[in-house]
């Protein structure tokens, strides 16, 4: 099964319609090797012979974003797929939904990475705050192996 037709599922599961508009900027995120801004995800949907409405785009993206299905890397503010790993690894379905972001500032490579043990720094900071914390997010810069080398 591949990307798109897992989040579709999942999305259909909460109650969400299937349509073209999303499946067509779900499926362009999955095939993707780099993350993409809401325009390019547009004008890759036209390339395809596609209406790609950029306003759309960002109403899709955002409804995705919500539901843990992108995630957002705060380097350039484009858009990644979730790596839909099952429940007990990815916890999607947590509002700890935890993937932070590794991002090649010489090639744009971004990896996404998990922190095991995170929730409980997330807790013991609102404890400490007695802060309500929704959301975090993590992101580290630097250079892939690739570039390391070169």
């Amino acid at each position: 099964m591949t990307y798109a037709d897992s989040a579709l599922q999942i999305l259909r599961d909460r109650g969400f319609r299937q349509t073209k508009p999303r499946r067509m900027v779900l499926e362009t995120l999955d095939v993707a090797e780099v993350p993409l801004s809401p325009y390019e995800i547009a004008d890759r949907i036209k390339e395809g012979g596609n209406k790609g409405d950029v306003v759309s785009v960002y109403r899709i993206l955002q409804a995705l974003e919500d539901n843990n299905l992108v995630h957002r890397v705060l380097a350039n503010g484009k858009y990644r797929k979730c790596h839909l790993a099952p429940e007990d690894e990815c916890k999607r379905h947590q509002t700890q939904h935890c993937h932070h972001n590794l991002v090649c500032r010489a090639c744009g490579k971004v990896e996404e990475f998990h922190c095991p043990g995170m929730d409980l720094v997330e807790q013991l900071l609102a404890a400490q705050s007695s802060f309500q914390i929704e959301r975090h997010a993590l992101e580290f810069n630097g250079l892939c192996p690739t570039c390391k080398v070169a």
